[in-house]
């Protein structure tokens, strides 16, 4: 399935879930319905953010759609932030729920009017490969928790502003790879400065002992000799 068809599935899916929330007439069932909606939108999200979006951005004129689509993921992810931790008989729970609905609906509007016929551009050829990174990438998503990566971390967007969340708590994890190497490369660096010192104080033990040997040599070898002119003269 190339990389269109395989969105406009997945946006195809989501509108039914939402169909289905919206007739849901118990607590229970909307659970249900809305813990698949959370998973399907995070995984859907993730695959367009990592893969789709950045081949579109590479085309002319497509930065601008990807930063406002990547703002729009955004605001999104607030509402499911809160979502995830309110229960179905929360009072605000179905009017959040409808706030996300619409947000999303507008969003796959957009880009089915817009990113999706600029998208195409490209042509098929490219768009089944898109589709098979995207395919993998949705799979190995689907055997995580809540469709998530499994880093829990997500790349920044170009714009500098931060993507959606990718775990149910909502947090993001700083990467340690740069701390690493800077501690890394301190101890590397002290090693040899500490190495020099050692070899540079052992050194100048080792000539304060060698001339107080000789010192004490030449002093032994003077008394000696005044010892021999005195017994000479005698």
């Amino acid at each position: 399935m190339d990389a269109l068809a395989m969105l406009r599935e997945d946006h195809r899916k989501v509108r039914e879930l939402f169909r289905q929330f919206e007739e849901a007439d118990n607590n229970a069932m909307k659970k249900a319905i809305g813990d698949t909606i959370l998973v399907e939108l995070n995984v859907h999200s993730v695959i367009e953010e990592e893969v789709f979006y950045p081949a579109v951005r590479r085309q002319g004129n497509g930065v601008e759609m990807v930063r406002r689509a990547e703002e729009e993921h955004h605001t999104v992810d607030g509402l499911i932030n809160e979502l995830t931790k309110m229960d179905p008989s929360d009072k605000a729970f179905d009017a959040k729920f409808h706030v996300l609905i619409e947000n999303v609906k507008s969003h796959i509007d957009e880009e089915e009017a817009e990113m999706l016929p600029h998208a195409a551009e490209v042509g098929m050829a490219r768009l089944e490969r898109l589709g098979e990174q995207m395919a993998e990438r949705k799979q190995a998503l689907m055997r995580t928790p809540n469709g998530s990566s499994a880093s829990g971390t997500r790349p920044k967007t170009t714009s500098g502003t931060r993507t959606r969340r990718t775990t149910a708590s909502g947090t993001r994890r700083k990467s340690s790879t740069s701390g690493t190497g800077a501690r890394t490369s301190t101890a590397r660096t002290k090693s040899p400065a500490k190495a020099t010192a050692t070899r540079a104080k052992t050194t100048v033990a080792s000539r304060a002992k060698t001339t107080a040997s000789r010192a004490k040599m030449k002093a032994k070898r003077t008394v000696s000799h005044a010892g021999s002119r005195a017994r000479t003269t005698k």
